[in-house]
């Protein structure tokens, strides 16, 4: 099954909402990705049902809309009135969720169930089939910004025994601190929809990833591969030495392929309209130079003139990676 990107429209700029609106449209986005918070059920208030519906006026994506609210019951029939596609509710705040989900069948939307971070997936067995989404939280729901839960990936393939053992395949959803550096291994657990960031830089630029064969992760794996600390310049850390040993040859060669590799799928979805790309090659570069910074232990945030320096220095390596010159750094050492 290709999987999903539902960018939160929690995220998006709220003086203006119908541009990004319109810039999900334009992406390679599946679904909005509503969050309808009351400051009860989760220590946050979000936006109501004319935000809703507004968005739904200008969207052309199916609305995923994410009730984290006490008795959600209540609004199912506003929540379908108003556009939605997919209703979710939590496991938590229904008294009696089989009757909510079948409510919310009966509007035509597809049912789904939610689950905080400490909710076992097993306590959804008796009504598993009547279940067409499962939202994993990876985060504790409420807040943008929270760090993601490492646990998650266990709750995914408990999930996914659960499904072979009841031969019905809902789909899943991760939902909270989804990026392009652990979204391959949530798919590869089992999740098929990802809650992505709503940002212009984001969706411009995280998209693609879905369709490539390698990713800003892969290259700078292998750029680091060996090295330690940081070189006075960018080309040093490119060169694991002058041996010339068929070794060596062997991990140049691999690298050159690799940031070749890279480099091409950037520029082909830049022409194909995919990404803007001068969006997605200072994101690139901004991405890729915060990898390597964290790679090497430093925080690329840090003040002072080392912390300059070494920041430099990665923004320089990854510049020379977006824009394929890399490879000719490597090729002369």
């Amino acid at each position: 099954m290709t999987h999903k990107i539902a960018p939160s429209i929690l995220a998006a700029d709220f003086a203006n909402l119908q541009k990004d609106i319109e810039m999900v449209n334009s992406s390679e986005a599946d679904w909005f990705h509503i969050d309808i918070m009351d400051g009860d059920f989760v220590p946050n208030i979000s936006f109501g049902f004319p935000v809703m519906k507004a968005i739904n006026k200008h969207a052309t994506k199916p609305l995923d809309v994410h009730l984290m609210i006490s008795n959600p019951d209540q609004y199912i029939q506003q929540c379908a009135d108003n556009g939605a596609e997919v209703i979710t509710v939590h496991y938590e705040a229904c008294t009696h969720l089989h009757r909510t989900l079948n409510a919310i069948k009966e509007m035509g939307c597809l049912a789904g169930v939610a689950i905080n971070p400490h909710t076992p997936v097993h306590l959804l067995n008796d009504v598993f089939k009547e279940i067409d989404l499962i939202c994993i939280m990876s985060v504790n729901p409420g807040f943008g910004g929270q760090s993601f839960i490492e646990n998650t990936y266990m709750k995914l393939q408990q999930l996914n025994s659960i499904c072979q053992l009841k031969n019905h395949q809902p789909l899943i959803e991760v939902d909270g601190g989804v990026n392009t550096e652990n979204y391959q291994k949530l798919l590869e657990c089992g999740a098929n929809v990802l809650v992505a960031i709503f940002s212009e830089q984001e969706s411009q630029s995280v998209y693609f990833l879905r369709a490539q064969s390698i990713n800003r992760i892969d290259v700078v794996n292998i750029i680091s591969h060996g090295t330690s600390g940081y070189a006075d310049d960018s080309e040093e850390i490119l060169d694991e030495g002058n041996d010339q040993d068929e070794t060596s040859k062997s991990k140049r060669t691999k690298k050159l392929s690799l940031l070749d590799q890279f480099t091409t799928n950037l520029n082909i979805e830049a022409e194909q309209g995919n990404i803007d790309p001068l969006i997605g090659r200072s994101h690139e570069i901004q991405r890729v130079s915060q990898i390597l910074a964290r790679r090497r232990k430093n925080n690329p945030l840090l003040v002072g003139e080392a912390g300059v320096r070494k920041t430099a220095i990665a923004e320089g390596l990854a510049k020379m990676i977006v824009d394929g010159k890399a490879a000719n750094v490597l090729s002369e050492s």
